[in-house]
């Protein structure tokens, strides 16, 4: 008995869309599950704590405190630094690598060795290494160049989050590199040469050729780097300063303590990372509908 036409279109439909749906089952739903506990933990639905009303006191205390703001202030510095650093460096690279045509086996496994490790394993080896009394800062006063190890700059826990930022961009810079690289090799010299022949020197053919070509091809990464680095938790946690945290970690400060009346704030803090994302995400697909109607 041979199956109907109908039911068989609707077999070959669902094969077809086997993928969106397992994506659908395995990421988007668990985490749209996840999101939404949060945000009703948040505003007052948390049986653990005896809450099962409906407040706004966790973000009304978050407010008061200003604990959110200054992580909120924290996190934005340290992800537009490390991404605008990471940018640069990276398009300086990839414009070395074409120029010079030294795109080898070397210079290829050189760039894309720091990308396997983990940004716990960079963190530890920042520990190791950089702080005031790692093994840098003892070389260095055996050595004679310094007579302490506070004469060592402050890498780790420092306020400033200068061993946050060295940790993302040894690994970001890698990848954007390789990803500026290939927009570049896949452009070609073409427009570079047109610039060229209309007059414009290197400098102008890098700012107005290059550099927006490179951008609009690398604007999905330079947004992943972004997001990724606000929502980082490992990083922060091991080298970053107790006060004030970044965002991930206030949350696991809130959610870890004692008292259990806290774990509304975590979950509420949790909810603002949520819509932060979703926030650059709607900004990326405006930005990139303009551009492609441009």
């Amino acid at each position: 008995m041979r199956a109907s036409p109908r039911y068989a279109h609707t077999f070959s439909a669902l094969l077809e869309n086997l993928p969106v749906l397992l994506l659908l089952i395995f990421t988007v739903i668990p985490a749209f599950i996840g999101v939404l506990y949060g945000l009703l933990c948040s505003v007052g639905y948390f049986p653990p704590a005896g809450q099962s009303g409906f407040t706004f006191a966790h973000y009304s205390a978050l407010w008061q405190s200003g604990d959110l703001w200054k992580s909120l202030a924290f996190t934005f510095s340290i992800a537009v630094v490390a991404t605008v650093l990471s940018y640069i460096v990276a398009f300086a690279l990839a414009l070395l690598l074409r120029e010079t045509s030294r795109v080898n086996k070397w210079s290829a496994f050189a760039l894309q060795m720091p990308l396997p490790f983990p940004h716990i394993v960079v963190a530890v080896f920042t520990i190791l290494f950089w702080s005031q009394s790692g093994l840098i800062s003892r070389a260095l006063i055996s050595l004679g160049v310094i007579s302490t190890q506070e004469h060592f700059p402050g890498f780790v826990y420092d306020p400033q989050g200068i061993g946050i930022i060295l940790v993302f961009l040894w690994k970001e810079v890698p990848f954007l590199t390789v990803v500026m690289l290939a927009v570049l090799l896949q452009t070609g010299t073409k427009y570079d040469a047109v610039a060229q022949s209309l007059g414009a020197r290197g400098w102008q053919r890098i700012r107005y050729v290059t550099m927006p070509l490179v951008t609009r091809g690398v604007l999905p990464s330079i947004l992943l780097v972004f997001t990724f680095i606000i929502g980082a938790f490992e990083v922060p946690l091991l080298i970053g300063p107790l006060y004030p945290p970044m965002l991930s970690v206030l949350t696991y400060q809130r959610y870890t303590t004692a008292n259990l009346e806290l774990h509304g704030e975590a979950f509420a803090v949790s909810t603002v990372v949520s819509l932060l994302m979703l926030l650059l995400i709607g900004i990326y697909k405006r930005f990139e509908k303009a551009v492609n109607n441009g």
